[in-house]
């Protein structure tokens, strides 16, 4: 009883460890003028709002924060898994 008690105590504590250390992200939309677009060399069709709801045809621009270690985002990769009725997003 205790060498299970014990094994399952070191299972707990190695998964907590793992856990704490895998990155967690959020995605934010951020709100981009004319100007800043410009700066950035992006293309200028359209700035954002920064809204989450927005009208059909408008650009949308997002980033990456990760708060769960201090460790860097290098990549992202967003994917749309769903949308509404009739979208071609």
């Amino acid at each position: 009883m205790f060498k299970s008690l014990r094994f399952l105590l070191v299972v707990l504590m190695f998964s907590t460890l793992v856990m704490a250390q895998s990155p967690r992200v959020t995605i934010k939309s951020e709100a981009l003028s004319l100007q800043m677009l410009t700066d950035m060399g992006l293309s200028t069709n359209q700035a954002s709002s920064g809204l989450k709801i927005t009208a059909n045809g408008t650009y949308f621009y997002f980033s990456a924060f990760n708060f769960g270690s201090t460790q860097p985002i290098l990549t992202k990769n967003f994917t749309l898994e769903t949308k509404p009725a009739g979208s071609n997003a």
